[in-house]
């Protein structure tokens, strides 16, 4: 919405202007009144309104001397005359500062509702500018070799918006952008579909310090946002001094705002306090668990790792470094996954609801993995060559897997390869298959949100009523008998 203030001396004037015109349709809000031109002075300054009425003739000050100082200060804020005086010199003069329109009382509603209108397209365009310049900066600033003209770029783009030299940026995730309090002189832009950036810049009349209205804003926004299902987390950035370093800024606000998928938490995120332990810590535990065949050193160490994310040790970059990390390692160890890199932070996001989800996943799979190669590759097998097929049965079970797989892989006979599962094992390749296949499917029913056609699909069964059969043979009861005994406890 766009802030109004109404001026005029005449109360029933403002009040006629508050309850015949919808501004809400229109897309304004009435943010602010005043009788006279001085006191409506120090109001436009402190609310920021983008759009004023103001009467012509008031006490203290005429509106034209209050549209001559607003313009002395350069503030772009759209105007509208009202007056009951017909006189075209006012009207002229008014037109020389660049006012919007000229509309006598009593109103006409359509009048003012077009004028409304036209406000609004030139508020819109406004935005649409300031977002196309904000962005040719920060690519300035990234690509830009000459540190003068990066300068002059800065300098120039200050002047022109009126912003100050200290600058707070704030980022918000979610479709609805954040609201903020009317003393509050800010400019946003979209950062993506479901993202806004917000500059907030300091003026003359705001006495507070900018690390004041920083610690204001923080508790402010914590407040609006529980309200608010369409903003998913905020994140506060760094005061920055010159707009040189917005790009920084910026990612620092932005890393903060991801907060809330590393935490599970919506909420109100300050780059400051993030603590940020050490990467190489980190991949160094991971690597850890993607060698260890002991159960329970892979639960101790992933359960820690999960407990340090859902803290705050580590931000949205940690957490996509760690998902392309046991990735690149699961290839290389042969290990089945649905999953492949990824190569931004929204990406993981829709594969997973936080961290502590896409951790959870992979210790299920090292988990499975274990238990596959510790159940049968034990065992003492003397021949060397039917260990290596073993390992690539135990990593391809839920694929379409056959003798004649084998056979050609390992550029040996189908019928001997099926003499060494009986002698080895002492059961045949399909036996041996299914007993694997129904283990990982018993382990996938304890997830409740997996449908058993699902589990069946990712247990290696392209036929539903096969798997049905299949499992009930090896365990005795059905599918859904089976999950409905997990669920009873």
């Amino acid at each position: 919405m766009y802030r109004v203030i109404i001026v005029d001396d005449e109360p029933l004037v403002i009040k006629s202007l508050r309850k015949t015109i919808n501004w809400a349709e229109l897309g304004f809000e009435v943010i602010g009144e005043s009788y006279n031109g001085i006191d409506a002075y120090e109001q436009i300054l402190n609310l920021r309104p983008d759009l004023i009425f103001v009467d012509i003739r008031m006490p203290g000050m005429t509106g034209l001397e209050l549209i001559k100082k607003l313009r002395d200060l350069s503030l772009k804020i759209q105007i509208i005359i009202i007056s009951g005086y017909a006189e075209f010199a006012y009207a002229q003069k008014a037109i020389n500062y660049g006012v919007l329109g000229f509309c006598l009382k009593p109103f006409d509603d359509d009048e003012i509702t077009g004028l409304l209108k036209k406000a609004k397209s030139i508020l819109d365009n406004s935005e649409n500018i300031f977002e196309k310049e904000i962005v040719k900066l920060i690519e300035k600033s990234i690509y830009e070799k000459n540190e003068k003209e990066v300068e002059e770029s800065v300098e120039s783009f200050s002047q022109k918006w009126n912003i100050s030299e200290e600058t707070l940026v704030i980022v918000s995730f979610g479709s609805d952008k954040l609201a903020f309090p009317p003393d509050i002189r800010y400019f946003s832009f979209k950062l993506g579909a479901n993202k806004y950036a917000y500059l907030i810049t300091k003026d003359t009349h705001n006495k507070a310090s900018m690390e004041e209205i920083k610690n204001n804003l923080t508790y402010s926004i914590k407040a609006s946002i529980k309200k608010n299902d369409r903003i998913k987390s905020v994140g506060i950035g760094k005061i920055i001094l010159s707009l040189k370093d917005i790009k920084s800024a910026i990612e620092d606000a932005n890393i903060a705002t991801y907060q809330f998928f590393m935490t599970g938490n919506k909420d109100v995120y300050v780059i400051d306090s993030i603590n940020n332990y050490k990467i190489n810590d980190l991949l160094k535990d991971l690597n850890e668990v993607l060698i260890c065949k002991d159960l329970n050193i892979i639960k101790s160490v992933m359960d820690k790792i999960i407990a340090d994310f859902k803290n705050g040790a580590y931000n949205i970059t940690h957490a996509f470094t760690v998902y392309n990390y046991i990735i690149s390692n699961f290839y290389d160890m042969g290990l089945e996954s649905d999953l492949s890199h990824i190569y931004s932070f929204e990406q993981l996001l829709e594969l997973f609801h936080t961290a502590e989800d896409m951790l959870e996943y992979f210790k299920e799979l090292l988990i499975i993995n274990l238990d596959n190669d510790m159940q049968y590759m034990q065992k003492e097998i003397k021949n060397e060559n039917f260990k290596a097929i073993l390992q690539y049965v135990n990593k391809n079970f839920t694929s379409d897997i056959s003798l004649q797989n084998i056979s050609k892989k390992f550029t040996i006979n189908p019928s001997y390869a099926s003499q060494l599962f009986k002698k080895e094992l002492n059961m045949t390749f399909t036996e041996y298959l299914t007993k694997m296949r129904i283990s990982y499917a018993c382990k996938l029913l304890d997830r409740m949100d997996m449908s058993i056609d699902a589990v069946a699909e990712k247990s290696g069964y392209n036929d539903y009523f096969y798997f049905i059969k299949s499992f009930k043979k090896v365990v005795g009861v059905t599918p859904r008998q089976y999950r409905e005994s997990i669920m009873r406890g």
